[in-house]
């Protein structure tokens, strides 16, 4: 039988486990990742409608698309595996993958927006209350000022929150030209080089009984 003691600092234990589980801040990670494939020539347009069907398929969708390239938005818990079954599609020729770690930005953010909107409680407050015209301008535009930094850490805060649920992909193609057959002498028989005979004349009679214009011929 567990003595009482063991038993409560087992409790204990298991409490403080759990109270900095709680406290622990969430990890929240942003991934990008960069690939550009050779691909077939006449397939450029097949291939990227394969990449967006492969970002669909994992819930994901389409951000832009070009001529050459595509750029999808994928759940970043499907993001190895579409980028693997995007990298089938040809010949990788460059293959990046960046993971940033925004936590510390988006928690920095939640402290900000919470004591702005505070700050804003307050100052609707005073303005409630306060009959001087002058401050009631000067609360106005401080109230002014504060709505507009808090819409912008809630812009931000949602960019974060959307760039980490969903991870980006960018996928450049080039198309390889089709191997053409090389026909010796451009596809006819190659007509036989002439060449007249080099008549050396020489200075001395005495060389050309030798024969030796022959012999350099």
């Amino acid at each position: 039988m567990t003595p009482p003691s063991q038993t409560a600092s087992a409790k204990t234990a298991s409490a403080d486990a759990k109270k900095t589980d709680a406290q622990s801040p969430d990890f929240l990670i942003m991934y990008n990742g960069d690939v550009a494939l050779s691909v077939d020539d006449g397939k450029v347009g097949s291939t990227l409608d394969k990449i967006i069907d492969a970002a669909e398929g994992a819930g994901g969708h389409l951000g832009t698309r070009r001529d050459l390239g595509v750029t999808v938005r994928v759940p970043s818990s499907h993001f190895r595996e579409t980028l693997a079954k995007i990298s089938e599609l040809g010949e990788i020729t460059h293959e990046s993958v960046t993971a940033e770690d925004v936590s510390e930005e988006f928690h920095d953010a939640e402290v900000r927006l919470a004591n702005m909107k505070a700050t804003q409680k307050r100052l609707q407050d005073f303005l409630a209350k306060t009959a001087n015209m002058n401050d009631m301008l000067t609360l106005e535009r401080e109230l002014e000022r504060i709505s507009m930094d808090i819409d912008r850490v809630e812009g931000r805060m949602r960019f974060l929150k959307e760039h980490v649920a969903f991870s980006t992909l960018t996928v450049a193609l080039t198309a390889r030209p089709k191997s053409q057959p090389i026909i010796a002498g451009g596809g006819g028989n190659p007509k036989p080089v002439t060449t007249s005979p080099r008549i050396m004349h020489l200075q001395a009679e005495w060389l050309d009984n030798l024969g030796v214009d022959k012999l350099v011929n």
